[in-house]
């Protein structure tokens, strides 16, 4: 409880909610899990994902993960479906003109 972002409050608006909002005994240790995923993840995606920790109601390190992990997959797992489209002229000439149904 010591740490410059949490005495200055200078932290993201939703770390300060996490903080609140967490019931574990441990979670300032979470906190400090959380930031250091900082290192390695986008700011934004990380914000994101405690924001949604944060609207469980009890949110924790692993829950955050958790929306991690879906925010990272969805970005990374982008399927490559290429969607040929059928040439109709056949079917319009069994049809027939539209215009002889008037």
């Amino acid at each position: 409880m010591n740490a410059v972002p949490l005495k200055k409050g200078v932290m993201p608006k939703e770390l300060k909610a996490f903080l609140k909002e967490c019931r574990a005994k441990d979670k300032e240790e979470q906190l400090l899990k959380i930031m250091l995923l900082g290192r390695t993840v986008d700011p934004d995606q990380l914000l994101w994902a405690v924001d949604k920790a944060n609207l469980t109601g009890s949110p924790t390190y692993q829950i955050v993960c958790f929306y991690l992990n879906i925010a990272i997959a969805d970005i990374e797992i982008k399927p490559c479906i290429t969607v040929e489209h059928p040439d109709l002229d056949e079917y319009d000439d069994l049809v027939g003109d539209e215009k002889d149904y008037d």
